[in-house]
């Protein structure tokens, strides 16, 4: 059988979140592994605050977010990748800065820091984002959104990624539906694994 190498997939995250409900945990999907990463169906927030990112963000109905008080991750547990871009928002504050890194076998490969509102914003990530199997992510607040909402949360879709051999089809368990959680604006500020 012949692996097939530098398959592109793009994570758009939909089907993961109940209809107008959320996810707390992702879990193993398309190859990766999430862990304090969240989904959610943009529509459980788009009549009730109208100015969020998550309702800017993404092109489906589905998203990911990173919530609580550090570990969101992100990694591969059997093959390198690269992360090409992605789709990201502040969900609730204006010039929250995000910090990227990238590491290699627990080796840090480079970094890079974006501001960002309310508003999708793509992100072309840099060469150092090549040939790695984890990418970790820290939030600094920004000031608080146009509507008074604070919370150091990002929403996420539409990952682009470039595997270095076959997609892995194990790692931590499948993500799975969960209605009963906390609303994603009352997680807390921290250092997450992406």
């Amino acid at each position: 059988m012949v692996v097939p190498v530098h398959t592109t997939e793009t994570f758009t995250f939909e089907g993961t979140a109940p209809s107008k409900g959320e996810s707390d945990i992702l879990g193993f999907y398309q190859g990766m592994t999430f862990d304090n990463v969240g989904t959610l169906d943009k529509n459980e927030w788009r009549h009730s605050n109208p100015h969020n990112g998550y309702t800017a963000d993404g092109m489906g109905h589905d998203l990911a977010f990173t919530y609580g008080d550090g570990g969101s991750l992100f990694h591969s547990s059997g093959e390198t990748f690269s992360l090409k871009t992605g789709q990201f928002a502040s969900a609730w504050e204006i010039g929250e800065q995000a910090t990227f890194s990238a590491y290699k076998g627990g080796v840090l490969q480079g970094s890079q820091t974006v501001s960002l509102d309310q508003t999708k914003s793509m992100i072309h990530f840099s060469s150092a984002f090549m040939h790695i199997d984890q990418v970790t992510l820290t939030v600094v607040d920004g000031s608080d959104g146009i509507d008074g909402s604070s919370g150091n949360q990002l929403a996420m879709d539409n990952l682009k990624v470039v595997w270095d051999g076959g997609i892995p089809s194990s790692g931590a368990e499948p993500f799975h539906h969960v209605t009963d959680m906390l609303s994603p604006h009352a997680h807390l500020s921290g250092e997450f694994l992406l």
